[in-house]
């Protein structure tokens, strides 16, 4: 999957989000060890739980998340995490959430999500 942005652009949207979570500094460390680059969500999570020897079942003790869940990040398949779901990745994982929230946005730049509008039941609409 390639990232839409040019990569000056990508890198200074990615900078200012992390400013406003206050990760800036964490995440602009981890842009410069890359030379500028960051893995996609789904390899950084399954590199780091295989080095570890960690399988599913743990991970989702941790973090609260099924192990179908971890199965679709990681393989890619789920590409739009929420922040809640971003931070349990991060601590299920044991990574920094500076670099895991990084790897989402870079991720991010996959198909858009589909969203369903909701609708009332009829009994409850006047």
């Amino acid at each position: 999957m390639t990232n839409p942005l040019p990569p000056g652009v990508a890198t200074r949207l990615l900078l200012e989000l992390a400013e406003d979570f206050g990760v800036k500094a964490e995440v602009g460390e981890l842009l410069a060890q890359r030379g500028g680059t960051m893995p996609e969500l789904g390899p950084m999570l399954r590199t780091h739980r295989k080095s570890l020897n960690m399988p599913y079942y743990a991970v989702t003790a941790c973090c609260g998340l099924s192990a179908s869940q971890l199965v679709m990040f990681e393989n890619g398949k789920q590409l739009h995490p929420g922040l809640r779901t971003i931070h349990a990745l991060a601590y299920g994982y044991g990574l920094p959430f500076g670099e895991v929230l990084a790897a989402a946005l870079r991720t991010a730049g996959g198909p858009e999500p589909v969203y369903r509008k909701r609708t009332r039941p009829s009994a409850l609409q006047g």
